[in-house]
């Protein structure tokens, strides 16, 4: 069975006529290459597939009218926040697509207008989570977090900050 982050498993469907992993099918959305690659080998490494990434928030219905993706994760600000997650909407109202948010942002706003969509998760990027670590000490949500604030140098310049991580 494909395992998500920390082992943690993740359920797999099967289909019944071949009697094969079902994979799910995962469109990727997001404005950063490098971010972007690091979903999809993400997604890959939890034994999902990529049926492909996009880059512009204008390509996305066509697109995913085309391939039928089962979820589309997705920046929730590519450019004009509410263009976004109206195309968010309107994937779900008519290829019945749910969403799962990513965002750099805590906006309260874009997060309650994103409710409209209906979406599965909204999650912060590791550098919100890099941020709320530096300025409360709280031990970093994610392995992503904490690698990009060692490699920011918050823990060269702030020696021992890092044992409660390192520790768990």
């Amino acid at each position: 069975m494909p395992c998500c982050c920390q082992g943690v498993p993740i359920v797999t469907e099967y289909n019944l006529a071949t009697n094969q992993p079902y994979s799910l099918r995962v469109l990727v959305v997001e404005d950063s290459a490098i971010l972007s690659m690091e979903l999809e080998q993400l997604i890959s490494a939890a034994g999902m597939e990529v049926v492909g990434r996009i880059a512009d928030a204008a390509k996305i219905l066509p697109i995913a009218g085309a391939i039928r993706p089962d979820v589309v994760v997705m920046d929730v600000q590519l450019g004009d926040e509410e263009s976004d997650i109206d195309v968010a909407i309107r994937l779900h109202l008519d290829f019945d697509i749910p969403s799962i948010f990513i965002s750099g942002y805590d906006n309260r706003h874009i997060m309650a207008r994103a409710q409209a969509a209906r979406p599965i998760a909204y999650l912060s990027k590791p550098v919100v989570q890099m941020q709320w670590h530096k300025v409360t000490g709280y031990v970093p949500i994610t392995q992503a977090a904490f690698d990009v604030t060692r490699a920011s140098g918050f823990y060269d310049k702030n020696p021992g900050s890092d044992l409660p991580t390192r520790q768990l």
